[in-house]
């Protein structure tokens, strides 16, 4: 147990370091901290924003498919068209990135009918070359106002990607210009995030994992399921949440809006 503590309070310095005393106070503020939980933090209607097709899978297909079991109503939005994915010393042909592209979004279909889920848009902006614009900015207010979902998926703070970045962004001001009060849940892809609320997934992890199969595009380039699938077991064995987990940093989208402009900032 000293140890434990010992190693809590060596990492929050850490990130104080990092990020400033004020961020993690935020975060350390939040109510349910580390709540493990067998059902997604939210039902209803369920908005999924993707910066690429296979984000979803790996940082929520499990959660996705208790949505489905709950019979919650779920949209999946794909920000770009996922057209670079290949390995990355590789220069691809124009043709050969449309090829990936039409290959991505069939991948996407078919993984998503495995979890169950089918109302899926595909804006296809250009995978690597995605940024905020007048037209994506107003179609998404739009769809906020018109769906009013209950919950929303998007990317993390500090996720590093290019295209996650900018798809963060494009939510903030989304939600901002919108005055849409709603729940968010911000879920992790390649970079671990600090967490508040974790999915125990054993039921169904055996269909996240059979819905990422499906995505053989890119496991030709690297073996993602390996590493989704341990990320899911190290959340699961971290938080004693069982073999597989999903976690998440679930916010009030006032209380995200907020972080996310104190973040920017510091970044600035």
């Amino acid at each position: 147990m000293f140890e434990k503590a010992k190693n809590y309070y060596r990492n929050l310095k850490t990130l104080k370091l990092i990020y400033g005393n004020d961020i993690v106070s935020s975060f350390l503020s939040l109510k349910n901290l580390n709540k493990v939980a067998l059902e997604p933090p939210a039902s209803g209607k369920i908005l999924v924003i993707a910066p690429h097709p296979d984000d979803e899978l790996i940082g929520l297909g499990g959660t996705l498919r208790f949505h489905v079991i709950n019979k919650d109503i779920i949209k999946i939005i794909y920000i770009t068209d996922g057209s670079m994915g290949f390995p990355k010393n590789y220069r691809p042909t124009q043709r050969e990135r449309q090829e990936m592209a039409d290959k991505r979004e069939l991948e996407a279909r078919e993984g998503m009918e495995v979890i169950g889920v089918s109302d899926l848009t595909f804006l296809e902006y250009k995978d690597g070359r995605f940024s905020v614009n007048d037209n994506i900015l107003k179609y998404m207010i739009q769809l906020l106002h018109s769906m009013e979902p209950d919950l929303i998926y998007i990317p993390y703070f500090f996720d590093t990607n290019r295209d996650h970045q900018h798809t963060l962004s494009l939510m903030m001001r989304a939600l901002e210009q919108s005055k849409l009060s709603t729940k968010t849940a911000m879920y992790e892809v390649w970079e671990p995030l600090i967490a508040n609320f974790v999915v125990g997934i054993d039921k169904v992890a055996s269909i996240k994992e059979e819905a990422l199969k499906v995505h053989k595009s890119q496991l030709n380039s690297i073996n993602y399921l390996y590493s989704a699938m341990g990320m899911s077991a190290y959340r699961g064995a971290i938080n004693e949440a069982g073999d597989y987990a999903e976690a998440f940093l679930v916010l009030d989208s006032k209380v995200v809006l907020k972080l996310y402009q104190k973040i920017s900032r510091i970044s600035n």
